[in-house]
């Protein structure tokens, strides 16, 4: 069983819609149970976002799948960070803030963060597994790209068209022939009663020696001139 909700707004009633799906896909038989949110452009209570994880994270044997699409507020960026980890989705062009208010010095701990933007961060580290990265995202403020958020942990994926026939690149330096590595295979020989003899491979050739013509008998004479 697979149930969807479209998310614009982050308040009660958006909460009594996640618990009432929820409740009913953890009393399903079904062996699939996913609750599927599409958080378009939405804003709303961080408070109401967090209780909302809560239920999302409550139940093992349902899934919460998320994505994203369009400019998130603090309360829709903690919603997005809910879905199960390799299920959340953002569109390329999404936006995502995790402190909406003033920045804190760069060497600010979580114990210096007030007590709502610490009950956010809180939220988000448990929920990522990166509290170092949502720190100092929460230090810097302003908002910031699916590319950034999926480095928080916040998203898995950035959606947009992929292609399986697209070329790989090939890294530098490699199919290139090592220097001094200059012998080749040699086919084998088969014999008249039908056996193949082993052929060592050839040695490279040495440079031909200079050749000198004697003036009184016309032989060539081999050897170092010198």
């Amino acid at each position: 069983m697979i149930k969807e909700i479209q998310v614009e707004k982050i308040d009660p009633s958006v909460l009594d819609a996640i618990q009432a799906a929820h409740s009913a896909l953890v009393a399903s038989s079904d062996a699939t149970k996913e609750l599927h949110l599409n958080i378009i452009s939405a804003g709303g209570e961080k408070e109401v976002s967090v209780q909302a994880a809560q239920i999302l994270h409550s139940d093992s044997s349902v899934i919460p799948v998320t994505n994203a699409s369009g400019a998130m507020d603090v309360a829709a960026t903690i919603l997005v960070a809910a879905g199960f980890e390799g299920r959340r989705t953002a569109d390329p062009k999404s936006s995502f803030v995790i402190n909406d208010g003033e920045t804190y010095g760069k060497d600010s701990k979580p114990e210096d963060l007030d007590s709502l933007d610490y009950f956010v961060y809180d939220a988000l580290a448990k929920m990522t597994g990166r509290k170092y990265t949502i720190l100092k995202k929460m230090l810097e403020g302003g908002s910031f790209s699916p590319v950034v958020a999926k480095k928080c942990g916040i998203i898995d994926e950035v959606s947009g068209f992929k292609s399986a026939f697209r070329p790989q690149k090939v890294s530098k330096g490699r199919g290139r022939k090592k220097a001094g590595n200059t012998s080749t295979a040699t086919a084998p020989v088969v014999s008249p009663d039908g056996s193949i003899a082993s052929v060592s491979p050839k040695p490279s050739p040495r440079p031909r020696a200079a050749t000198v013509k004697t003036a009184a008998s016309g032989n060539v004479q081999r050897g170092r001139i010198g």
